[in-house]
């Protein structure tokens, strides 16, 4: 059975098929030359856009100086960010409660990423 299924498929995807493909492919000169202006017209327009792109960036140097960065190119259709209609936003207060059920502000929480050298905020 082993046998068998390898001469099987070493007659269906052996090296002669390479000789099958050339006899009934027949590719011939026109498509070579179709091929060739493709890939010429395809140098030709990345070249363009490349000139444009480089021309763009002296464009923005010229108007921005030294504040011209580059921003990170996300992908926008994958990870859609737009808030949802129920969605909404509110201040987050966490702080310690006196006896009398006034706020304490030496007993407060900081949280975190909010330490400015100098300064601190409650």
């Amino acid at each position: 059975m082993t046998l068998v299924g390898r001469i099987v498929v070493w007659g269906c995807f052996g090296p002669h098929m390479m000789i099958v493909d050339a006899y009934f492919r027949n590719s011939s000169k026109h498509d070579a030359a179709e091929i060739m202006e493709r890939f010429h017209q395809q140098s030709k327009t990345a070249l363009e856009r490349n000139q444009d792109a480089t021309k763009l960036k002296d464009v923005k140097c010229l108007l921005f100086g030294r504040f011209i960065t580059l921003v990170p190119n996300f992908n926008l259709s994958r990870h859609c960010d737009r808030p949802l209609p129920q969605s909404f936003a509110r201040v987050h207060k966490k702080t310690h409660q006196d006896k009398t059920g006034g706020v304490n502000k030496k007993n407060s929480i900081v949280l975190s990423n909010q330490y400015v050298p100098g300064q601190q905020f409650y």
